[in-house]
């Protein structure tokens, strides 16, 4: 039986339905003990369900493809129904079997309750259902066929599972904290693909997760949410907080305030869900309640933690859930979407970190909760790594006391240079590696880059230090300097930090990399770190500087590729000189070095197909080329490029579906690919390119809500689309995207020119949107607060020309705009 008071309405509903009326009675007597409101819920959906029945007996005209049909010929298309298993808030479903074709199977059929009022609405569904059918994955159950009965009303044919929903599943089988763990895994992993195919379920809860004899989740329902609100008129359509699109016991914040349902709001189910599982009982108790109640309690109480929650009836020390597991759920039941985890991966991946005993991302990082996580994880590799520890601490100004008691003068050098040596590479390159993607990690981070700058600043004094030694030191620097300020990685924002550390590590690479016993290996490092340092000195406009760099890197690839034609290192070195180089020119200069960087980049890829590496190097290659050819106005050339851009970063994402670069260069390369649709005069395929890139971009956005950069490009798609639809004559749909690229371009506005010349813009495509749309008056005062920004931001220092253009064009049209207004 289910937990006492952990089970939700839907739960208690499907285990009810199914006893005979006299258990079922007394059933619920027992589960509802003090709870009238929920007993009354209950019945009340068990009479529902009873009225539904009738359907099968008296089938409404239309469901049945035929009047006057007998009994057994009660049919949905090639289905025959056969009894009622089930009612949600969307529909009724049945067990049916196929009756046409040459071979039995045995299915679910879903009812969708609300009939297709037009023929816009009904395309939407088709849509709609052909998007789910194409969700294959073990955790999702699978739609297999669709349609409209008679009367109108859709109706969805799915797989059938024979299952119990995940909470009574657990406890039914008294499952283990590791195993409930492990389920909600694959329930995560249901979602994340989903979510990767732009479907979000919008109401998840155990009624819909199902968990088969031999432990594999099957979730239901998904997008069915969707293809309701897509059932409804459109002045319905974003009614989403009524019963039929949400079950409050799981509705995120916003979903309940009747916001844009996105991604978030199925992290937060999943947090609720995990907590239940874990806890035994929910976080919320919404039953019988009223909605504005269940909104405060949703929206402005913050729930227990898992661990201080009435434990349930649990086969584990409740106590395990305290520290990372409550962190855990209550990061994923944020009420904040953006402070929430940014994917189901990320929560998965949590979970598995919490499993192996390692971090977890939920946790605020700091030196000693990592310290303590390793030292439970291995404690006797940790007390060794300790006692070394201590000798650093030793050697850096502790009592030498007893060490000197135990071992001669020069042992004790040798010693504390090598812990010195040892600590140095585990706080750059493992250290700050594992804490690196957690959240509110950069104090941390220049704790580590300090201590480890004075660390080598120790190695590289050292005289009679060796070629291995310095090469480490070399490599040590270039890692220091990404931290500090590579604009391509997570870095500290200390550009000039950054040139330095490369500066010191090339300077100590030099000797041995061209000295009578050159090294290979360090003049490689050389050409690297020069790369690297090209593009910080171009972020930061020290161009001389950067040139320089980009030759020596290029004669050090040319050198050691004539040395061995098939050193891949070379190679790359090479191509990635010719890459560097085109950056810093203008289209036409640049186009020989694209080409060249291309070439090399192709050739590499050729031989190893399968390199992410290799395909995101060819990918950026045909990016630059596209934009090359489309500001030729070669639209289909450019097309051509971007097309194969993304087809490569589409590889690189299905094979690592969490890698953040992955996910933003498919958004860059979808948005490319729409722009040149929209050239060639190809506006709806453009329109859907555009809208999904947003949805990554904004999922990306909402991970990080401190990305300035990220809410900037949202901002940027969100006005291409309000422009695109305008031009479509869609003024809605334009409004609804020119509304919020205004209010976050608004929100970023104050940081600088650059991001008040975007609000400007973002202004100008909403005046546009409102004026086409109808209200001029409206529409005239934002052209005219559109024209004040821009005026205002070019008043500030230091603008850079492209800035300095954007804003004129601004104010150009704007006030030609503004000419069509009428006087004040």
């Amino acid at each position: 039986m289910a937990q006492d008071g952990s089970a939700d309405l839907e739960t208690l509903f499907a285990e009810a339905v199914d006893l005979p009326p006299a258990d079922r009675s007394r059933f619920l007597d027992d589960r509802c003990r003090d709870r009238p409101g929920l007993r009354e819920e209950i019945d009340s959906l068990l009479a529902a369900h009873a009225r539904a029945g009738a359907f099968l007996d008296d089938p409404a005209p239309g469901i049945a493809d035929g009047a006057g049909l007998a009994d057994a010929e009660r049919t949905l298309g090639p289905f025959r129904l056969i009894d009622v298993i089930g009612r949600g808030a969307s529909g009724v479903v049945y067990r049916a079997e196929r009756v046409e074709g040459d071979f039995t199977q045995r299915v679910a059929v879903k009812v969708i309750d609300a009939p297709l009022a037009s023929g816009d609405v009904l395309r939407r569904f088709r849509a709609e259902r052909q998007i789910l059918a194409t969700l294959q994955h073990a955790n999702i159950v699978t739609l297999i066929d669709g349609g409209l009965a008679g009367d109108g009303r859709p109706y969805l044919v799915m797989e059938l599972v024979e299952g119990a929903p995940i909470t009574r599943h657990c406890a039914e089988r008294r499952a283990l904290l590791p195993d409930r763990l492990r389920l909600v895994q694959q329930v995560c992993s249901a979602v994340q693909y989903a979510h990767q195919h732009a479907v979000i379920h919008r109401d998840l809860k155990p009624g819909n997760i199902l968990v088969t004899a031999d432990g594999v989740v099957k979730v239901l329902d998904f997008g069915i949410a969707k293809l309701v609100d897509a059932s409804t008129p459109a002045a319905d359509a974003t009614l989403t907080a009524g019963p039929r699109a949400l079950t409050p016991n799981y509705a995120s914040p916003e979903q309940l305030r009747g916001l844009p349902v996105t991604s978030a709001a199925d992290l937060y189910a999943l947090g609720v869900l995990l907590y239940e599982l874990v806890a035994g009982v929910r976080p919320y108790e919404t039953a019988s309640r009223p909605l504005d109640e269940v909104l405060r309690l949703v929206t402005t109480d913050t729930p227990r933690r898992p661990s201080a929650a009435p434990a349930g009836d649990l086969p584990y020390d409740h106590g395990q859930l305290r520290g990372d597991l409550d962190a855990i759920v209550l990061k994923a039941m944020d009420q904040e979407p953006a402070r929430r985890y940014a994917s189901a991966q990320e929560l998965s991946q949590d979970l598995d970190r919490w499993l192996n005993g390692l971090p977890v991302l939920a946790r605020e990082p700091s030196l000693p909760y990592l310290i303590a996580k390793a030292a439970r994880r291995h404690r006797a590799a940790f007390t060794a790594a300790a006692v070394a520890a201590v000798a650093v601490l030793v050697g850096l100004g502790v009592s030498l006391k007893e060490r000197q008691v135990a071992i001669g003068a020069s042992a004790r050098a040798t010693a504390r240079f090598n812990d010195v040596r040892q600590i140095a590479n585990a706080l750059i390159f493992q250290i700050d590696a594992a804490i690196e993607p957690l959240p509110g990690s950069t104090p941390v981070r220049r704790q580590i880059v300090s201590q480890a700058l004075t660390y080598l600043e120790r190695l590289t004094g050292d005289p009679d230090r060796d070629d291995a030694l310095s090469l480490e030191i070399g490599r040590a620097y270039h890692r220091i300097g990404d931290v500090q300020g590579n604009p391509s990685l997570p870095n500290l924002g200390d550009g000039q930090g950054a040139l330095e550390s490369y500066r010191k590590g090339i300077a100590v690479l030099r000797p041995i990399a061209t000295g009578p016993r050159a090294s290979r290996d360090a003049a490689l490092e050389i050409g690297r770190v020069s790369l690297t340092l090209a593009n910080v000195a171009t972020f930061i406009g020290r161009a001389p500087e950067a040139d320089a760099a980009v030759r020596e890197a290029a004669d050090i690839g040319d050198r050691l590729r004539r040395a061995n034609p098939h050193d891949d290192a070379a190679r790359r070195l090479v191509g990635s000189a010719e890459f560097q180089a085109a950056i810093a020119l203008s289209d036409d200069a640049a186009l020989p070095h694209w080409q060249r960087a291309g070439d090399v980049f192709g050739e590499l890829l050729a031989e190893q197909p399968a390199d992410p590496d290799r395909r995101r190097n060819v990918a950026l290659v045909e990016k630059y080329i596209g934009a090359i050819y489309g500001n030729r106005n070669d639209f289909t050339t450019a097309l051509t490029h971007f097309t194969r851009a993304q087809v490569l970063d589409g590889q690189r994402l299905a094979a690592s579906p969490a890698d953040r670069s992955a996910r933003f260069d498919v958004a860059i390369d979808l948005a490319n690919v729409a722009g040149m649709h929209w050239h060639l005069g190809h506006r709806p395929e453009a329109a859907d390119e555009f809208e999904r890139s947003l949805a990554i971009r904004q999922a990306i956005a909402d991970s990080d809500p401190k990305d300035v950069q990220a809410r900037s490009r949202v901002v940027y798609v969100h006005m291409t689309l309000a422009r695109l639809y305008d031009e479509m004559q869609r003024t809605t749909d334009a409004l609804a995207h020119a509304r919020p690229a205004a209010q976050l371009a608004e929100s970023m506005a104050a940081l600088d020119a650059t991001h008040a010349e975007e609000y400007a813009d973002a202004l100008e495509a909403l005046g546009d949107a409102e004026r086409d749309g109808g209200d001029r008056v409206s529409a005239c005062q934002v052209f005219a607060r559109s024209r004040d920004l821009a005026r205002a931001a070019l008043t500030h220092a230091a603008l850079s020309p492209s800035t300095i253009s954007n804003l004129d064009t601004i104010i150009s049209g704007d006030t030609s705009r503004l000419a069509g207004c009428p006087a004040k």
